[in-house]
């Protein structure tokens, strides 16, 4: 018996012992979760801060945007602060913050990085996936654009199969994990979906959606030209050329309204300089005359060194375009030289301006020097 009163009082004691330490751990579980909530609720207000900020500064008259990125930047330093000083778990909202930051000054490499360690660290929410998904899809776009430079059509099909396989399929898996993003229109999660699933005409209708939703955003406007410039240069490529110019019209007309609607946001301007250089390109290898079409290049980087006065894009894009023009004068028998000299100038003030030597060797192979220099 006094056994069997020994072997009670202990259970009793391990039960007791079992139910206070569920007890402490639940309660630290939920010190935690408020933790983690209240931290969520103060960044939060930080993003929102930052993003109105950022959107009053692009729908100003064009100008350089330094000075509120530095604002941003300063904000970002402070969260950085914060997060140094935070347990791994609790460091989720932080990483997130961060990368909205950088989202918002378009900084996009650096974002998905921070996105990334977000969801690494446990932060897995709607608003992380749908960010991104955003952030990918804008890399996946830019080296797509990039690959256009690749003279080899065998070597332009793997790099678009490399960009499938590393940033569309994320891109897609991300935006899938976004339902539930507060958005000023769900519509546009629906429609970057639908356009990186292929499905143009539900990506163009959940966008005129958005934008009828939210007529201030210029996030539903930024979709519906990147499905009208896809459109665009899959009509022409295959060889359906006036079908291609309707569309250039409207492409033309968009970037026209979303330059209105933010005047001094770089994208729309890398995307007018983007689509002018691909036209100019066209001009050449149709043997249309490219004096305009330069022209309107010139002005485009003109205006994006306004609002991005450190980019270096300019550069290399004036210089591209002068090579361009340089070749054509060849072909038609003219003096290339001074276009030559022009592409020059150019390529030098990339290099000051630190940008890689292997970025510029297309662009001397298009102006082939020696013969430029005989001719």
């Amino acid at each position: 018996m006094v056994a069997v009163s020994v072997l009670c009082v202990m259970s009793v004691i391990a039960l007791l012992l079992v139910f206070v330490r569920g007890r402490v751990l639940a309660a630290r579980e939920r010190e935690r979760t408020d933790r983690q909530a209240a931290l969520s609720r103060q960044l939060g207000q930080d993003i929102t801060q930052m993003e109105l900020f950022m959107r009053a500064a692009y729908m100003l008259p064009a100008h350089d945007i330094r000075r509120e990125s530095a604002v941003v930047r300063d904000r970002m330093r402070k969260i950085t602060e914060q997060l140094n000083t935070l347990e791994t778990d609790l460091r989720g909202p932080a990483h997130y913050a961060l990368g909205r930051g950088h989202q918002v000054l378009q900084e996009y490499e650096e974002a998905r990085k921070q996105l990334e360690t977000s969801l690494s660290v446990g932060y897995d929410r709607p608003e992380v996936h749908y960010t991104l998904g955003l952030v990918l899809g804008q890399l996946y776009q830019k080296g797509i654009a990039e690959s256009r430079n690749e003279v080899d059509p065998q070597r332009r099909k793997k790099q678009r199969m490399k960009l499938d396989a590393e940033l569309l399929t994320a891109t897609r898996a991300h935006l899938e994990k976004s339902a539930g993003t507060q958005l000023d229109s769900a519509k546009l999660i629906e429609g970057w979906l639908h356009y990186y699933q292929d499905n143009e005409q539900k990506a163009r209708q959940a966008a005129q959606t958005a934008e009828a939703e939210a007529p201030w955003d210029y996030q539903p406007v930024l979709l519906q030209l990147t499905i009208a410039r896809r459109k665009a240069d899959s009509l022409y490529f295959q060889g359906k050329v006036s079908e291609a110019a309707t569309t250039d019209r409207q492409v033309e007309a968009l970037l026209d309204q979303l330059t209105e609607m933010a005047r001094s946001l770089p994208i729309v301007y890398y995307a007018r300089v983007g689509y002018l250089r691909d036209r100019l390109f066209q001009d050449l290898f149709e043997y249309r005359d490219m004096d305009a079409r330069l022209d309107s290049l010139m002005a485009a980087l003109d205006r994006l060194r306004v609002v991005s006065p450190n980019s270096t894009y300019v550069f290399t894009e004036k210089a591209a375009a002068y090579a361009y023009f340089a070749r054509q004068k060849l072909v038609r028998g003219e003096d290339p030289r001074p276009a030559a000299k022009q592409t020059e100038a150019a390529l030098a003030e990339a290099e000051q301006a630190g940008v890689p030597s292997g970025q510029l060797v297309i662009v001397r192979n298009t102006i082939n020097r020696s013969m430029l220099v005989e001719h």
